[in-house]
């Protein structure tokens, strides 16, 4: 066949019977089904609705049987006592120095903000001002005077107890000498450097230890954040010796300024303070009603729900809340361990709790980072201690000793001495089995 002829064909053939009748077909079958069709739906959606509500009140069940193991569990422990509540904290007003303190850190408040070089002395020292600008800082310094004669009269004191009223949960507790603490440290961390610079050896050794006063204010205060900022506040002290001690101080002039670094023994107790008064505002939070548990929580850094939702998340709320209970209590006993391994082993219980994003995990996290923050500043306090004393010994024999005896915290093993540069350090971990160093003395001597 032709291809016209094939061509004609295809044309005439007849064409295939059309589609619509049985898709009307169709869908006249679906509309009459439609009635069984929804019956069958909502059964289906029924039975959904059922075994998710069965699922919610066996977890809030299960929920609330962990949270309420983790709670007993907590106030069973016979070692466990409440330190906002400890009859010690009862003080006689005349031993009191927080009255001094708290008007010291309004009086230097009142002042306004510094000239704006604190910062700038911190990192490069007094001399790296410029003349002009050590007039002003000097002048502002010298006009917050009462407010360093009444933090004196604090220091002078042999207790420091602020008042906390606690009402509500711990977490809602206004700690507002926390932040004043370091803002009056650091002016006088500074008024330090500057004296030494100027050869007023004995004035800015007055400074410093007073510097070291104010910080430790807050020695009784038990709150994490509280010990972690005098802690930190320390070793940030510790930075202000080596320019305070002036270009060429005696061997007396050096024994006295040993004389005004604390002892690191000062955080013996630091550490159990901190975790049991964090424990116990961890129980406040989640031993109460779950809207109260949301209302605390909402103040924290953490991934929470909205108001809507909250309600149905109760359940994963309480599994969080007996996680932190029990991160707590295997924290606590930390403080009587090694820094290393305390610092290590804080890091592996860290792990295990899971995400940084949660409650239970910003509890460890925050724990953990007090751990390590008081071991540094011991470890700040060692090395200025030792690098005073290197320093001293240098002045009364002409030469430095030939090995350092003084213990690393985080090693177990002396103290790291250099001679390129001339120095002493201590190592401390940031992850662990790397260690960086924490605090230096750079050794004045050739």
């Amino acid at each position: 066949m032709s291809s016209p002829d094939r061509f004609r064909e295809i044309l005439h053939r007849p064409l295939t019977p059309p589609l619509w009748p049985k898709v009307r077909r169709g869908l006249g079958a679906f509309v009459r089904n439609i009635p069984r069709i929804l019956r069958w739906s909502i059964r289906g959606v029924g039975v959904l609705l059922i075994l998710a509500t069965v699922s919610w009140i066996v977890l809030s069940m299960v929920s609330c049987s962990r949270l309420e193991s983790a709670i007993q569990e907590f106030r069973s422990d016979p070692t466990l006592k409440d330190p906002l509540i400890d009859p010690s904290r009862q003080v006689a007003s005349q031993d009191n120095g927080a009255p001094y303190f708290s008007a010291a850190f309004s009086l230097l408040e009142g002042l306004g903000n510094d000239p704006g070089y604190m910062t700038l002395i911190s990192n490069r020292g007094w001399t790296g001002l410029s003349e002009t600008n050590k007039q002003a800082v000097r002048k502002w310094l010298d006009s917050a005077g009462v407010a360093f004669e009444m933090a004196e009269r604090g220091a002078r004191k042999p207790r420091c107890v602020f008042e906390r009223k606690l009402e509500g949960t711990r977490w809602q507790i206004p700690l507002l000498e926390v932040g004043k603490v370091g803002w009056m440290t650091g002016t006088l961390a500074t008024r330090g450097r500057m004296l030494g610079s100027e050869g007023k050896n004995e004035e800015a050794r007055r400074s410093i230890a007073l510097a070291f006063a104010v910080a430790d204010c807050l020695r009784e205060d038990p709150f994490l954040p509280s010990q972690q900022i005098r802690a930190s506040w320390h070793a940030l002290v510790c930075w202000a010796i080596p320019e305070a001690i002036g270009s060429d101080p005696t061997a007396k002039d050096l024994e006295e300024w040993i004389k005004a670094v604390p002892l690191p023994e000062r955080f013996d107790s630091a550490l159990d303070l901190g975790l049991r008064g964090d424990a116990f505002g961890v129980l406040d939070t989640v031993d109460g009603p779950m809207g109260e548990y949301w209302e605390a929580i909402r103040w924290f850094p953490v991934n929470t729900p909205s108001s809507l939702t909250r309600r149905l998340n109760d359940p994963w709320a309480r599994f969080d809340a007996a996680k932190a209970i029990a991160g707590c209590l295997r924290v606590i006993p930390l403080c009587r361990r090694p820094a290393a391994e305390a610092w290590f082993e804080a890091t592996r219980i860290r792990a295990e709790i899971g995400r940084q994003s949660d409650f239970p995990s910003w509890i460890s996290r925050h724990s953990s980072n007090l751990i390590l923050q008081i071991e540094k500043t011991r470890a700040s306090l060692l090395v200025t201690r030792a690098g005073l004393e290197f320093e001293k010994i240098r002045a009364e024999t002409g030469r430095y000793p030939d090995r350092c005896e003084t213990i690393d915290p985080f090693t177990g093993k002396p103290l790291l001495f250099e001679s390129s540069p001339a120095r002493l350090s201590t190592a401390g971990p940031t992850t662990p089995g790397e260690p960086s160093r924490v605090h230096t003395w750079t050794l004045r001597g050739k």
